[in-house]
C-alpha cells in the first residue's frame, strides 16, 4: 500500500493553529514560490537566486532572527543565509 499525502487527519485530532509572524507580510518572498527557498545544497544557482531575492528584502533581518531561534527551520535560505550558516552566524 502506498502512502497518501497529505495524510488524512485522524478523527478527534486537531491541527495546531498557525499564526504567521507579522513581518512576513512585508517579506520579498511573500509572492514567490516557497520552493525556491529550499534548493538542494548542491544547486548553486538555486541558492544564489534565493539569496538575490533576500538581498532586496526589507525584513531579511527579521527572517534571519526567526530562523536562528526556531528549532524547526532546519533547511532552506532564511534572511539571505543558508541554514547551516544561519546557525553559525556566518554570511
Amino acid at each position: 500500500m502506498s502512502a497518501r499525502y497529505p495524510r488524512p487527519v485522524p478523527a478527534g485530532f486537531e491541527l495546531p493553529s498557525f499564526t504567521p509572524e507579522p513581518w512576513t507580510r512585508d517579506a520579498a518572498c511573500a509572492t514567490t514560490d516557497p520552493d525556491m527557498f529550499f534548493p538542494h545544497p548542491s544547486d548553486v544557482e538555486g541558492v544564489r537566486a534565493a539569496k538575490r531575492i533576500c538581498a532586496q528584502c526589507p525584513v531579511a533581518a527579521d527572517c534571519l532572527a526567526f530562523a536562528a531561534r526556531s528549532p524547526r527551520q532546519e533547511h532552506g535560505i532564511w534572511g539571505g543565509k543558508s541554514f547551516h550558516k544561519t546557525r553559525k552566524g556566518q554570511p
